[in-house]
């Protein structure tokens, strides 16, 4: 039976395309690198600081980026828009007595004041230099797991990204891949999720 939800944030509960590209090209341009072209990004988006470093500012170091993320992340906040659907799901879900948590690559700090911004409440909110390994690896699923009093296999794993499946996979949670990711289940539009929740009982 399934226990709790987990999400991804950008792309699953926001869109924030525009702002991470304009924040990663603020950095560039603060850092003497030059511009990253929105193809190069998109292949980069969802990945953690530490991969947008080896990426992108090869002579920084994570904690410097992080940093820089952090500060002026607020410049182009107003980039950033919720997905409609995620608090009609989220109300859902809390009717149907399931755990929430967010499990983001981004910087924890940072994604708990997007969301707090959007009004978008989860009981948890793990960012991606909270755990030791980001996505792909399992550690943010078994992180959220544990302080939501549930196993992996009582868990759902909703993400836009092969990041989100692997860690789903790799932690034996069930995984439901968005926007054309494809994953044990897949989806067009997060109110499809409680479909898939009922099938699990």
């Amino acid at each position: 039976m399934i226990k709790a939800v987990l999400f991804d944030m950008d792309g699953v509960l926001v869109n924030s395309f525009d702002a991470w590209l304009s924040l990663v090209n603020s950095t560039a341009k603060h850092f003497g690198y030059p511009v990253i072209s929105r193809k190069r990004f998109q292949e980069a988006y969802g990945q953690s600081t530490d991969s947008d470093v080896k990426a992108f500012f090869q002579k920084q170091t994570t904690k410097e980026i992080d940093d820089y993320y952090e500060e002026h992340f607020k410049d182009f906040k107003s980039l950033v828009k919720s997905v409609p659907e995620s608090y009609l799901l989220i109300e859902k879900l809390r009717e149907m007595r399931l755990g929430i948590c967010v499990i983001t690559n981004t910087g924890g700090v940072l994604a708990r004041d997007i969301l707090e911004e959007l009004g978008i409440i989860a009981d948890h909110v793990i960012g991606g230099d909270e755990v030791n390994n980001a996505k792909p690896a399992p550690d943010i699923v078994l992180k959220a797991c544990e302080l939501l009093g549930v196993t992996p296999r009582e868990a759902i794993v909703v993400g836009d990204s092969m990041y989100d499946i692997g860690a789903a996979t790799t932690s034996g949670a069930i995984s439901v891949g968005i926007n054309g990711v494809v994953g044990d289940y897949s989806i067009n539009s997060l109110l499809e999720l409680p479909a898939i929740i009922e099938k699990q009982k």
